[in-house]
């Protein structure tokens, strides 16, 4: 099966039809291609893909979610990439759902932080939908989610590391 770049929007028309609310923020290339793809079916392309919004309001609306949803195009090149929304999550202790490889998705699956998820955007949403059902599997992913920012990602804790490492301590 080849990857379908409107891949987000199909997920977010699955999930509609299991019940569960997708919603991604951004003003990507594909925002135009995305918004007419979810009208085609009958969505409201304003609730699944509202746009960009102002910085200062993500963490609030990240802490706010049952999850967090990371996604990539097919491209091995970018699993290489520091996702600043995988880090929003950890910061917020929330739950992950990646589609993709990588370094962040290998941390969050091995810390029990979150897990990788079907690129058929059918199976993905069968797969979200059991997860979220599963009220102590998000609420342990929870945890685990906000350890990991703690553990491997406290600025203070790398600092101190940063600064004996300049002091030759």
């Amino acid at each position: 099966q080849t990857y379908d770049p409107l891949w987000l929007a199909d997920l977010g028309i699955a999930l509609h039809s299991q019940g569960v609310q997708l919603i991604c923020y951004g003003d990507g290339g594909l925002l135009s291609a995305c918004r007419d793809r979810v009208t085609s079916n009958g969505l409201d392309p304003m609730t699944i893909f509202p746009g960009a919004i102002p910085k200062a309001e993500i963490a609030s609306r990240v802490a706010a979610a049952d999850g967090v949803f990371s996604s990539l195009m097919a491209n091995a090149a970018l699993e290489v990439n520091s996702l600043n929304k995988v880090f929003d999550a950890f910061a917020a202790g929330r739950p992950i759902f990646l589609n993709h490889g990588g370094w962040l998705t290998d941390v969050a699956v091995s810390e029990g932080a979150g897990w990788r998820v079907s690129r058929d955007p059918e199976q993905a949403a069968t797969d979200i939908t059991a997860l979220l059902a599963d009220h102590h599997l998000m609420t342990t992913a929870a945890e685990s989610s906000q350890g990991a920012a703690v553990k491997l990602f406290c600025r203070d804790k790398h600092f101190v590391t940063f600064e004996s490492t300049l002091r030759l301590e």
